[in-house]
């Protein structure tokens, strides 16, 4: 599998989720769905899923999954699920990552009755503290998933940033191999020493 994302998120959805050959997605913050891309890489081997975005981004019309442009903290999410997954109950991979809006939506789709294999979720706690990252940690355990990876690090100047912890990895505690879920576990590791892949 080809990997595009920022830090590997794609290679953690395909290792817990079985080497799936046919995936499902929710791509929320896809930017153009090429740079940095934590999808384009999935969908290459058979994923499909919906990507959002707040604005129409150049490249989303090479992909193969549907785009949606609308603002994630306000859109209709029901209605949204109820178009683009009518018969699931379970996603493979939510990939979320709206800056400041992040912890918004996940409230928004958490009130849903959707589930997720596999969550990656930026929380931005290098650049903006820890409230982000604890509601969103309170929210996530509270349903019973297992932070797997917990505030991946960047390094200082990679992506024009000072470096820090910047996302946290989460499983479906049901959905997934505990074995696997062990043998990826750790708390603030640089992404390129994650084992994946």
């Amino acid at each position: 599998m080809n990997s595009y994302s920022q830090a590997g998120q794609d290679k953690f959805a395909f290792e817990l989720c079985d080497y799936k050959p046919d995936g499902s997605f929710l791509d929320i913050g896809c930017h153009d769905g090429r740079t940095n891309s934590n999808t384009l890489g999935l969908e290459e081997i058979g994923w499909r899923g919906l990507m959002v975005d707040i604005h129409l981004q150049p490249g989303l019309a090479a992909r193969a999954s549907d785009f949606l442009i609308v603002d994630a903290v306000t859109a209709d999410w029901p209605r949204i699920f109820e178009l683009y997954f009518p018969d699931k109950k379970l996603i493979d991979y939510l990939s979320l990552d709206t800056d400041e809006s992040t912890t918004a939506v996940l409230e928004k789709l958490v009130e849903l009755p959707m589930r997720f294999r596999v969550i990656t979720i930026e929380h931005d706690a290098y650049l903006r503290g820890g409230e982000y990252r604890d509601r969103q940690r309170a929210i996530l355990d509270g349903l019973g998933y297992d932070l797997v990876c917990s505030d991946v690090r960047i390094g200082a100047g990679e992506w024009h940033t000072t470096g820090g912890p910047f996302e946290d990895w989460w499983a479906h505690p049901l959905k997934t191999s505990v074995e696997k879920r062990n043998q990826l576990r750790c708390h603030n590791r640089f992404w390129r020493n994650i084992m994946v892949l």
